[in-house]
């Protein structure tokens, strides 16, 4: 029969096996970039006093970039009305490789989600977000996910499904051939089929034929609607 003191060195060595493991694992290091001290304090305070993380401490967008690198941070909560916007979040990532980035009080249309999304942030808080959301975001971004609030995920959406618009009519405006573009250049200066006709020497058949082909490469049910997806795609 095996005494209890047989077993304790087992069970030691489990333990210390599990200690081990668990404390193997980096901790999480932030650090609040804000040029507005009042912010970038309050919101390291409230982290602070959370489980889980470690804050490091709070900084302006001049001494940020050094104190990353200087105290080995792994994830940044940035103000989104930082100067200098995605620039800067990529100049981080230059002093701190695989640094992750959290944005945080984004104003709704005040910034370009898009333009952000391009530098592979790895979350994005509202300014009218709360606290735990911005915790919640934290978590993620240390999981590897990508946090969005619910307002600023529809207007990344609207951008995106606008970005598709502008992309599709530029597609479609690149298919034209010269002559189609020479008959809507003077469609958009407002010249009747007999009068384009006159113009470049064909005849109007003709010029219904190429309208009609143009119509249907621009997605377009009318003159007015052709002329209105050519500006878009001139800007």
């Amino acid at each position: 029969m095996k005494t209890s003191a047989n077993l304790m060195p087992a069970n030691l060595f489990n333990l210390d096996r599990v200690r081990t493991a668990r404390t193997s694992v980096p901790a999480a290091r932030i650090l609040v970039i804000s040029d507005i001290r009042i912010l970038r304090d309050a919101v390291a305070s409230d982290l602070a006093s959370r489980d889980g993380i470690e804050v490091i401490g709070a900084a302006s967008s001049g001494d940020g970039p050094r104190r990353a690198a200087e105290e080995r941070v792994n994830l940044v909560l940035l103000d989104a009305n930082i100067a200098g916007g995605a620039a800067f979040a990529q100049g981080l990532r230059r002093h701190v490789p695989g640094l992750r980035i959290v944005l945080f009080a984004v104003l709704e249309g005040g910034i370009d989600l898009v333009g952000w999304a391009r530098t592979s942030i790895n979350g994005v808080v509202a300014r009218d977000d709360s606290a735990a959301d911005l915790f919640a975001a934290v978590k993620g971004a240390l999981r590897g996910e990508v946090f969005c609030s619910t307002k600023l995920t529809g207007i990344l959406f609207a951008h995106v499904a606008a970005l598709a618009d502008r992309q599709g009519a530029g597609q479609a405006t690149a298919a034209l051939t010269g002559r189609e573009s020479e008959i809507m250049l003077l469609v958009e200066q407002g010249l009747s089929n007999r009068e384009i006709a006159g113009r470049i020497g064909i005849g109007t058949a003709t010029v219904r034929n190429h309208l009609h082909r143009t119509f249907t490469k621009l997605g377009a049910r009318s003159r007015s609607e052709a002329v209105a997806r050519l500006r878009q795609r001139h800007g």
